[in-house]
């Protein structure tokens, strides 16, 4: 009889495999989950204190609040280091991108070397 009964706490692993990443908040907040879908996968550990997803060309990375980046193929890497403390913005349609360090003190903008428009 006990076995009819849906759970209301998720399980504290999950591996996933589908047609498209599951992003729903209960899906989220399981605390060790694996999900892939073809090419594209997503990996959280402890919710997203380490979070590593991988979907079409973007990279993104998360190491809890000390390290943000995402990455696309051809691009410098966009990243944040202590909650912007020390970042990099990257202005895929300027084809450009800039440091910053102090969340506002920001560099020059610098052009992506060898960009070429997206095309």
């Amino acid at each position: 009889m006990l076995g009819r009964w849906p759970s209301s706490l998720p399980p504290l692993f999950t591996y996933r495999e589908s047609i498209a990443l599951n992003t729903s908040a209960l899906y989220q907040s399981i605390p060790f989950s694996y999900q892939s879908a073809g090419d594209d996968w997503e990996f959280n550990f402890l919710w997203r204190l380490f979070h590593r997803r991988v979907e079409n060309d973007l990279e993104t990375t998360v190491i809890g609040p000390l390290w943000y980046s995402e990455t696309r193929t051809g691009l410098p890497t966009d990243y944040k280091l202590l909650g912007g403390l020390f970042a990099r913005d990257v202005y895929e349609t300027r084809g450009t991108y800039r440091n910053r360090f102090l969340w506002f003190a920001a560099m020059d903008e610098q052009p992506i070397p060898g960009w070429d428009g997206g095309s």
